[in-house]
């Protein structure tokens, strides 16, 4: 039994130390990650996961992995913001899905990217007619 109360508090650890690694490495939703930052979260996750779980891995084991993970993100962002051949290379080039008001099939199978999503994407914009916002 004593070992489901330290899941419990390793559990609500792990959340807190979560909470805390997200806000140093500020707000971003899902969509708008790059693949360096989704990367990141998953890592970050899994050694707070094993926080929670592993009673096994020493504690302050996990807590260097969690640091220096931290640490490695917000290192290599600041170095990406100076830097534009790291910063193409984690963000990648922007793709044009619609230009002149025309929808760039080719360029949306490229990115596997929905007629459906980007529909969606454009109504949240209140954008309902493509052609409403090209200048002839």
């Amino acid at each position: 039994m004593a070992e489901h109360y330290e899941v419990i508090l390793w559990s609500i650890g792990a959340f807190i130390m979560l909470l805390i690694g997200s806000r140093l490495l500020g707000k971003q939703t899902i969509s708008q990650m790059r693949i360096f930052d989704f990367i990141s979260a998953i890592s970050i996750g899994a050694i707070t996961g094993n926080l929670a779980f592993n009673l096994d891995i020493k504690i302050h084991h996990l807590l260097l992995a969690f640091f220096i993970f931290i640490f490695t993100a917000i290192l290599t962002a600041v170095i990406a913001m100076k830097n534009r051949k790291l910063r193409k290379f984690l963000s990648g080039d922007p793709t044009v899905v619609i230009q002149n008001g025309k929808i760039l099939e080719d360029n949306m199978k490229k990115m596997r990217y929905t007629l459906d999503y980007l529909n969606q994407q454009l109504r949240e914009k209140d954008v309902f007619n493509i052609q409403k916002y090209y200048m002839h």
